[in-house]
């Protein structure tokens, strides 16, 4: 039925190639949490902090603690996963903030709580 409907789209009934249909993307490693561990303790630090404040491009401060994971011993993570695992964190922090203040829930934490509750809540 696909391969029908592929037809009548396609020029002269020429399927395309499905590897030319999907886009390449490479997924990159999941992060470890040694590895967590270190960009929230990087992100956390009150210069960093300080940096993000008065940063109005914070491209350049992820990039910064990019190198610092890699100084640290943990290579191959770019200024974009850096970002976007921060800001898969602290949604997560927040869901469970929402949480706990509804009345009758159970206490929630996630992953690295204390670290980014220490600097959200400031």
């Amino acid at each position: 039925a696909l391969a029908q409907h592929l037809t009548q789209y396609t020029p002269a009934g020429i399927l395309p190639n499905s590897a030319l249909m999907k886009k390449a993307r490479k997924r990159a490693p999941n992060w470890s949490n040694e590895e967590q561990a270190c960009l929230v303790s990087i992100w956390s630090a009150p210069d960093m902090q300080e940096k993000f404040k008065k940063a109005t491009r914070k491209w350049p401060l992820w990039e910064e603690m990019g190198n610092m994971l890699e100084r640290a011993g943990f290579y191959g993570r770019d200024a974009k996963q850096c970002e976007a695992l921060m800001h898969r964190l602290k949604s997560t922090y927040y869901r469970c903030v929402n949480h706990n203040r509804q009345p009758g829930n159970e206490p929630q934490y996630c992953a690295f709580y204390g670290e980014i509750d220490a600097v959200l809540s400031q």
